[in-house]
């Protein structure tokens, strides 16, 4: 096989390795960001906006207004970064056969 074509596939493969983890967190920084008052507007739903706004003002009254948007938050970084970690062990030619990589002597 050339090598130009081992130096792009290794490049595609760190590509789709690295996405889910980005992904996961950009939606931590929105969140973030809006919780804080410093993200979307008000009239863009965001789950940091709703559980800064509605989620604060009516805590006591009615407290799945923040917890359904706090656990789906949580649940969709930890499915991408779950994802991620399935795509890496997928497609790392260092992890390919034998034990893993724990205990390995490199020889």
């Amino acid at each position: 096989m050339p090598r130009g074509s081992n130096a792009s596939a290794a490049f595609f493969t760190r590509l789709w390795r690295e996405k889910p983890l980005g992904s996961a967190c950009g939606i931590i920084s929105e969140a973030s960001l809006s919780f804080l008052g410093f993200g979307l507007p008000p009239s863009v739903p965001s789950w940091g906006a709703m559980l800064s706004r509605e989620g604060r003002q009516f805590m006591e009254i009615a407290p799945w207004l923040a917890f359904w948007p706090g656990v789906a938050l949580t649940v969709t970084v930890y499915c991408l970064n779950m994802f991620g970690d399935a795509l890496r062990d997928l497609l790392d030619p260092r992890l390919r056969g034998g034990g893993g990589h724990i205990g390995a002597t490199g020889a």
